[in-house]
């Protein structure tokens, strides 16, 4: 009995479980290369390029997870030894600017890789998923039936925190004129980190509307 006998009449002209005779497997192959798979990747099995941009953005949506986990603490580390180096060897207020800007590099480069990871998993959602079959699809119905309790992505309370410590200094001692400037730049950093919070949680539902727009124009196409 052949190969064939036990596959769907889909599934004859070729067999992916094992190469033929004389045949050296494709290593882009997922039947070929003896991996499981299963849901949302073995539907696309059979697309070996998709299978493999699927399994590269689900790792870069994993990576950049992790850079922003690993970012946060580094550079509150850095800000906080910046803070005190400065107060010890320049003593006017707009010194308390300098650490201000590790803060607001540090902030922005957390809510980059936040949207690029929620842009990642919407396009998985919509382009590589079935409905209401994959994590994509599961996690966005979570948050809309469990708005509250979850942790803040962009760690925004922890920034907010860091940036009235850092006014103290110039508050503390700084001429008037010097406290005013200081005080603008940390509510204008401070307004920006709630526009972007803001922002984050709107920003999901946006992308998968254009990304479902871009889906219908292809397909209408």
């Amino acid at each position: 009995m052949t190969t064939s006998d036990h596959l769907p009449a889909s599934d004859c002209s070729e067999d992916l479980s094992s190469p033929t005779p004389g045949k050296h497997p494709d290593p882009e192959s997922p039947g070929e290369s003896g991996r499981a798979l299963s849901g949302d990747a073995g539907r696309i099995a059979a697309e070996p390029y998709r299978l493999a941009e699927y399994e590269a953005m689900r790792a870069t949506i994993r990576q950049r997870g992790t850079a922003r986990m690993v970012l946060v603490p580094a550079a509150l580390a850095g800000w906080a030894a910046l803070t005190i180096g400065a107060a010890a060897v320049i003593t006017v207020a707009l010194s308390t600017l300098i650490p201000l800007l590790v803060l607001v590099a540090a902030f922005e480069s957390v809510f980059a890789l936040h949207v690029n990871v929620e842009r990642i998993g919407r396009y998985l959602q919509v382009f590589h998923e079935r409905a209401h079959a994959g994590w994509e699809h599961v996690t966005m119905d979570y948050g809309r039936r469990y708005p509250t309790g979850g942790s803040d992505p962009l760690f925004g309370r922890v920034f907010i925190l860091a940036t009235s410590v850092n006014f103290f200094p110039a508050a503390l001692g700084g001429e008037p004129w010097e406290v005013a400037i200081v005080a603008v730049c940390h509510f204008v950093f401070i307004y920006r980190v709630r526009k972007a919070q803001s922002l984050a949680a709107s920003i999901r539902a946006e992308d998968l509307r254009r990304f479902e727009a871009l889906l219908a124009s292809d397909t209408g196409a």
